[in-house]
C-alpha cells in the first residue's frame, strides 16, 4: 500500500457525510485500474459480490473444496484475493496461487470486472446488506455516533448511481459499488457469462446443499467427504472460532476489519426503522422491479429456488 493510502487512513474514522461521501468515491489508484486488465483463465472463479453478501463465506467454501480443508493461510485474502482492491492490504492478486482452480473476489459489476472466468454471484436481502454494512465499517472507517444508518443509507444506498458516469474516461471507483445496479448487472450476466447465482438466505438456511453446488460449478469432484469437511469448515461457528484469518489487516496502520460478525438473516428488523425499511422497498420497486420484474426481494429469491 502507498504511503499516500495510509496517510489517508490517518484521518478515519468519518465523522462527518461529507467526509464519508468522499471515500465512498475516491476514484480507483493505477494499481486497481491495472488489475482490472489482469487476464483470466476459464477454470478460474470470481466470487462476485456486493459487499456483506457472504464474500468471505464464499472464498472459504471455495478455497476448502479446491484445497481439501487446509487452513494453512495468514488471512483468507491471500490465498482468494480481491482482484481490484488485494493491493490495499499489500497482496498481489497477479501471483501465483498454491491450489486449482485459482479463486479471486470483486465487489465490482460484471460489466466492469475481468472477463473469462466462471463467477459465483451471491444475492442478499439489501436491508440485512444495509445493517451488516454500518456494523462493518463503524468498526473502522466511521464514527457512528457522527454518522447515523439513515445518514449511511442516503450516501451508498438511494444515491442515484445507475446512470452513467458523468465523465467516462474517468477513474473507477468504489461509488461504483451500488446495490441495485450490482444485483440487476450480474442477473443479467447470467445470460452471457457462467454465472451461479445462490441467494444468502438460502445458502444460510442449507449449507451442504450450496456447498455441494459450488462444487460442481467449479469442476470438483463432489466427494462426501470434501463437502462435509468444506460445509463444517463454512460454519459460522467454525469461521469465528478462526476469526483472525477472516479479518483484513491494512498494512503499516492499527485498522483491522473483522468480517465475522454473527451472518444472522433477518436481523434488520430490529436494526432499522419502519420509515428506513419502506424506503428501501421503495427503492427496489424504482430501480429492480422495472429491469427484471421481481416485485421485491423475496419473490427474486422464490425465482431461484424454482431454477
Amino acid at each position: 500500500m502507498t504511503e499516500t493510502a495510509v496517510a489517508s487512513l490517518a484521518d478515519l474514522p468519518a465523522r462527518t457525510r461529507e467526509h464519508f461521501d468522499g471515500i465512498m468515491r475516491t476514484p480507483f489508484d493505477e494499481r486497481s485500474l491495472d488489475m482490472l486488465q489482469m487476464p483470466m483463465q476459464p477454470s478460474d472463479i470470481v466470487v462476485a459480490t456486493f459487499p456483506k453478501s457472504g464474500t468471505t463465506w464464499m472464498q472459504q467454501i471455495c478455497h476448502g473444496l479446491r484445497a481439501y480443508g487446509d487452513m494453512d493461510f495468514e488471512e483468507i485474502g491471500r490465498v482468494a484475493p480481491w482482484i481490484e482492491r488485494g493491493h490495499m492490504f499489500g497482496i498481489d492478486a497477479t501471483q501465483p496461487q498454491d491450489h486449482e482452480p485459482r479463486v479471486f473476489k470483486t465487489h465490482l459489476e460484471y460489466a466492469n470486472v475481468n472477463k473469462g472466468a466462471r463467477y459465483i454471484h451471491i444475492v442478499r436481502d439489501p436491508k440485512d446488506v444495509l445493517v451488516s454494512f454500518y456494523r462493518f465499517l463503524s468498526m473502522a472507517l466511521i464514527d457512528p455516533d457522527a454518522i447515523s444508518i439513515d445518514t449511511f443509507a442516503d450516501v451508498w444506498l438511494f444515491a442515484d448511481q445507475l446512470a452513467e458516469r458523468a465523465d467516462p474516461d474517468a477513474p473507477f471507483g468504489p461509488n461504483l459499488y451500488n446495490y441495485w445496479r450490482h444485483l440487476i448487472d450480474w442477473w443479467r450476466a447470467r445470460d452471457v457469462a457462467p454465472v451461479l447465482t445462490l441467494a444468502y438466505e438460502q445458502m444460510h438456511r442449507n449449507l451442504p446443499l450450496h456447498v455441494a453446488r459450488v462444487a460442481e460449478f467449479m469442476g470438483i469432484a463432489s466427494y462426501a467427504s470434501r463437502v462435509d469437511l468444506a460445509t463444517l469448515q463454512a460454519t459460522f461457528e467454525f469461521m469465528a472460532a478462526h476469526r483472525d484469518q477472516f479479518s483484513d489487516h491494512f498494512p503499516g496502520t492499527d485498522l483491522l476489519l473483522v468480517k465475522v460478525v454473527d451472518g444472522e438473516v433477518g436481523g434488520h428488523a430490529s436494526r432499522i426503522d419502519a420509515a428506513l425499511a419502506a424506503r428501501i422497498d421503495a427503492a427496489w420497486q424504482h430501480y429492480v422491479t422495472p429491469e427484471l420484474g421481481f416485485e421485491s426481494y423475496g419473490e427474486l429469491v422464490e425465482a431461484l429456488t424454482l431454477e
